[in-house]
């Protein structure tokens, strides 16, 4: 693959089984997780976000069950940017055949006076030390930073370099409450990859839906070479209403927005939900059926 085409290469993070358990109700027992990290997997997406480990010592036996079983994806963690939640991030992901973990802390300065109680020069502290952790224990490590759209951007921007010297190889923007505009997000995103000038580091955007944008919010990122993120098939996180970004709307609207299929390099991969269901129950899994697409390659995560 030329430098050209890797950049141009979507690749689907899927947080179902930790942002997606946001919403009230939404809660699954460790069995149900496990099956539907199955079924997830077997849609073929490239990271598979299994939960948030330090959230509770059942949540942590989820996570490291999802990765002593599942195979295919890469399998995250979250942690917050301290020491205890990346060692517990670690122990949780041991048993994966690939292994990542997702460090993430706020930079909005709202949110670290109000709720961090920190200062930003704190906060890039904080940023390297767990980071620099984080690369001893994994095979992969993702940074966010959290609110990132209401943050100031240049101070953004010398966290995302913070992170990325310390050893993160992704770096996530996510749009946390739901507050960008396309136009503007399409902006941030590019601001940011021009300020990591190693092409090695790969560029997430991770998008709500709180007022309606999520979708269109994500083609945006992808104009400044990101990846998508996604939950199935946008249920879940903060409600139906208040969801991610739909796996199935996402995807087309990459896929209408691409040159030519006769220009095609990857495929975009898809699944009825009847194969989706039937993935979770063990039943017979039907083809899935493929489009060529400029590349651009999408595992679309439908229930």
């Amino acid at each position: 693959m030329t430098e050209a085409e890797r950049r141009r290469t979507v690749t689907v993070f899927d947080t179902t089984l930790r942002d997606g358990e946001q919403a009230p109700g939404a809660s699954l027992g460790q069995a149900a997780k496990v099956r539907a990290a199955h079924a997830i997997a077997d849609l073929g997406v490239d990271v598979l976000e299994a939960g948030f480990p330090a959230a509770s010592a059942g949540e942590a036996e989820a996570v490291a069950r999802i990765a002593r079983e599942v195979r295919g994806p890469t399998i995250a963690a979250l942690a917050r940017a301290g020491q205890a939640d990346v060692e517990t991030a670690a122990r949780s992901i041991g048993g994966a055949g690939r292994s990542r973990i997702h460090v993430f802390i706020a930079t909005s300065d709202i949110h670290l006076e109000k709720k961090l109680h920190m200062t930003r020069s704190e906060c890039l502290a904080r940023t390297a030390s767990a980071v620099e952790r984080a690369t001893a224990m994994a095979d992969e490590i993702e940074f966010s930073a959290e609110d990132a759209t209401r943050s100031d951007v240049a101070f953004l921007v010398s966290v995302y370099q913070a992170a990325v010297a310390s050893g993160a190889t992704t770096v996530n923007i996510p749009d946390t409450v739901g507050y960008a505009q396309p136009q503007e997000f399409a902006a941030l995103v590019h601001a940011i990859r021009a300020a990591l000038p190693d092409t090695r580091v790969k560029i997430s955007v991770h998008c709500h839906n709180d007022l309606g944008l999520a979708v269109a919010l994500s083609p945006g990122g992808r104009s400044g070479s990101a990846r998508h993120r996604t939950t199935k098939r946008g249920r879940w996180r903060r409600a139906t209403y208040l969801a991610e970004a739909g796996s199935k709307a996402a995807s087309n609207a990459l896929r209408s927005r691409t040159p030519s299929p006769r220009s095609a390099r990857a495929r975009i991969r898809s699944t009825s939900p009847s194969t989706a269901s039937g993935s979770a129950a063990g039943t017979h899994r039907s083809k899935r059926p493929s489009w060529r697409c400029a590349a651009v390659r999408i595992g679309i995560a439908l229930t």
